[in-house]
Formats: C-alpha cells, structure tokens, sequence
C-alpha cells in the first residue's frame, strides 16, 4: 500500500470545500483519471459508508507504475480543487 499526500489552501469555508471535496460524483471535475464516483446504498452518508470510483489508469497494469502516476496526479488533484472552489460562484 502506497501513501501519498499533499495539502492545499481555499479562500472558501470549510464546509463548501468538505462538501465539495467530498462528493464522489464531482471527483471527476478535479481528479485526472476518474470516470464515475459514487456511495453505495441508501440514505445519508456515514462512518461505514462505500464510495465506488471508477478511474483510468493508463494502462498500467504494475503498481509502481500506478503508484508513480499517482504522485503525479495528487499534487496536480489539490492545486485543480483549490481552482475550482475559488473560481466557482
């Protein structure tokens, strides 16, 4: 298992990005790479909750392959969400 982070700043309030950030059926609008995104069931999401997303991968079928895009892509994820929060009305 690979960990990668990165951080980013809005100039929006906390609960526009949480609920921005956190809805799998935007996730394509700021990460490369993702088809769909949804939560599995019904009703309000919670601790427990299943997120499905499907993602491109290029092709790569080994993990370091995929894990070597995928710090790529994060750093360029967070600076695509900051645009996206402070652009949007």
């Amino acid at each position: 298992m690979a960990t990668i982070m990165a951080e980013v700043n809005v100039s929006r309030p906390p609960r526009e990005v949480f609920a921005y950030a956190t809805d799998p059926s935007r996730f394509g609008e700021w990460q490369s790479g993702v088809v769909s995104g949804h939560i599995e069931g019904d009703g309000p999401t919670r601790v427990g909750s299943r997120c499905v997303m499907t993602r491109r991968v290029g092709g790569a079928i080994l993990l370091p392959l995929v894990i070597r895009q995928a710090r790529k892509e994060v750093p360029r994820s967070c600076k695509n969400l900051k645009r996206r929060l402070e652009t949007s009305p």
